[in-house]
């Protein structure tokens, strides 16, 4: 299963949600998309508006694949979890959030290397990120272990930075 979310934030991301929509009958795997505010009504996929955070992590422990807005729990349990994750952040010149924080958070994480996760910024390129993922999954789940760590040290860094 594909796990897709947007988070609890009460703004829409059409963005993401039609863009896994339209590539969604591409794919044999089952696709979930928690949608929140979104008015886009997908078509190819199933989808829900929001859930609890218990409910979010259990899709989170038991997809293939999350692909998410760049939300620092969905990101922490992705991680925890060994799921690989592919974050396109909301963008504030897109009106998807009233800040670029999340673009911030990328950069942070985009620092280095890190096998099971991808930043797409453009959601043209995301079915191809979305089969590379699934594809290494299997063969880069346990060595991806300790990069954990040096990403939670990144999101740490980037909450004292602009939030605290």
């Amino acid at each position: 299963m594909i796990y897709v979310t947007v988070g609890g934030y009460e703004g829409g991301f059409n963005r993401l949600v039609q863009s896994i929509d339209a590539i969604a009958p591409t794919f044999s795997e089952e696709i979930i998309i928690q949608k929140g505010g979104s008015s886009y009504i997908p078509r190819c996929a199933q989808y829900f508006d929001f859930i609890s955070f218990p409910e979010a992590r259990e899709y989170i422990r038991a997809a293939h694949l999350v692909v998410a807005h760049a939300g620092c729990g969905t990101i922490l349990l992705a991680l925890q979890y060994g799921v690989p994750l592919i974050i396109v952040p909301r963008r504030k010149h897109l009106k998807e959030h009233n800040t670029d924080h999340q673009m911030e958070i990328c950069k942070a994480l985009s620092m280095e290397p890190r096998p099971l996760l991808r930043v797409v910024e453009d959601t043209g390129s995301l079915k191809e990120a979305m089969l590379a993922l699934l594809a290494t999954k299997s063969s880069t789940a346990v060595a991806s272990k300790p990069g954990r760590n040096a990403v939670m040290l990144a999101i740490d860094s980037f909450l004292k930075k602009e939030v605290l």
